[in-house]
């Protein structure tokens, strides 16, 4: 495989977001309507409509004309400030840098160029354009769904909620320019949002965003080894208690039974051994339910994991193999990764924590999973706890019968050789 195509990649919008297009629109509206108009009313209506009105046959002439070879070489626009400093250093960082734009495939040269002009270099193969304007959004949602399945795709940078939509469409977090939408549509298209994007004003804060989700694998490991750790100490734990219960309670079952089997001269004796066997035999069956596997995240957490007739089977012939698992468990996981494209492999770890919790965000993942494993813990704490109070107390019965026990015994010890001694005279 290509050295380059194992590089991570990153997919940035053009327009209002590396090219500061509200320069443009002030230019042609002045060359082409001459209407005066500032940058900030520019920036405050996306689509000019205070301006041109809303989707009439002057605004339409207007958008058509704007997105022509023309008009981007005759209003050029410049860059924002800080972005062709961020791409080159993203670049020099190892990161691909991909751009994406709605301008027509017709527009190719002239969009390199006004690029270049702004110190962005970019090539053919770098330049991701629609066949139309109005399929722009289908374009990127279906172009970023295409890098994702080839690439190592790290996120968008966008100012608009198509681009935010097209990297939630692969799961992935998204970085919005705040460049042409106010904040009550921010607000709006953060609603309900759990992939994790960040709404940055400058390009310095994208630099910072970028270096945070490019660190957020790193971050992922450490929290991976952190709930590893945990979690093995806790089931540890719990297994060691559990262990504990299970052979006293055995033990305790089978003395019991072993005394009901002989004769015992007291009848009390005998009805607290009974007592001590119905209460020890459940300990073990709870202390054994606490040993049971469960699934320790997504919505199944803390469920105990079920198994099927043919993987009974399966396990006790090591045979078929397709058997001994179930669709859609860790084993099937692992077999379908093995045999998916590199690119695939290596974002496996961020696509398994969105398959399960729907985000990327590492703070969110933090709580979910902690909570996760808290009732996970907790599943098998109550049976291990119950099954300790039931040993406790049959603890407490045999205990108890040993000494009733041994106050009763010698007395009747003695009584009874006297009895056969007179007995053999007579």
């Amino acid at each position: 495989m290509d050295a380059k195509r194992t590089n991570p990649v990153i997919v940035i919008d053009i327009d209002n977001t590396l090219i500061d297009t509200a320069f443009r629109k002030q230019q042609a509206l002045k060359r082409y309507l001459d209407l005066d108009a500032s940058i900030e009313s520019i920036r405050s209506n996306y689509e000019l409509i205070p301006i041109l009105g809303a989707g009439g046959s002057l605004s339409k002439q207007f958008f058509t004309r704007l997105d022509t070879e023309q008009t981007i070489t005759e209003c050029q626009a410049p860059s924002f400030p800080e972005a062709p400093e961020t791409v080159e250093l993203l670049r020099k960082n190892g990161i691909d840098v991909l751009f994406m734009t709605a301008r027509h495939s017709g527009l190719q040269a002239v969009t390199i160029s006004e690029l270049k002009r702004n110190r962005i270099s970019c090539q053919a193969e770098d330049l991701l354009m629609a066949d139309g304007r109005d399929q722009s959004r289908k374009h990127k949602i279906e172009t970023l769904r295409k890098i994702s399945t080839q690439r190592v795709l790290v996120t968008m940078i966008g100012d608009r909620p198509e681009d935010i939509e097209a990297i939630r469409s692969v799961g992935l977090p998204g970085i919005l320019f705040k460049s042409t939408l106010q904040d009550a549509e921010v607000n709006e298209l953060l609603r309900g949002d759990r992939t994790g994007t960040v709404v940055c004003n400058t390009w310095s804060e994208i630099a910072g965003a970028v270096q945070q989700l490019l660190s957020a694998s790193t971050q992922m490991a450490a929290l991976r080894e952190s709930f590893t750790t945990q979690y093995a100490a806790w089931l540890g734990d719990l297994d060691s208690k559990m262990t504990i219960v299970v052979a006293l309670a055995a033990v305790i079952v089978g003395f019991c039974s072993n005394e009901l089997r002989l004769d015992q001269p007291s009848d009390h004796g005998r009805w607290l051994l009974l007592l001590t066997l119905i209460i020890s035999a459940p300990s073990t069956i709870y202390a054994i339910r606490g040993f049971t596997s469960r699934y320790s995240s997504g919505k199944l957490s803390a469920i105990q994991v079920q198994t099927n007739a043919k993987q009974w089977l399966a396990i006790l012939c090591a045979y078929p193999k397709k058997w001994l698992f179930q669709p859609g468990d860790a084993i099937a996981d692992d077999q379908a990764l093995r045999s998916a494209s590199e690119p695939e492999q290596a974002s496996a770890h961020l696509k398994f924590f969105y398959d399960k919790y729907q985000t990327h965000n590492p703070t969110a993942l933090l709580n979910l999973r902690m909570m996760e494993l808290r009732a996970t813990n907790y599943s098998k704490v109550y049976a291990e706890r119950i099954a300790s109070k039931l040993l406790l107390i049959s603890i407490i019965l045999v205990v108890a019968w040993a000494l009733q026990n041994a106050f009763s015994r010698p007395a009747k010890e003695t009584l009874a050789p006297t009895y056969h001694y007179v007995d053999w005279f007579r």
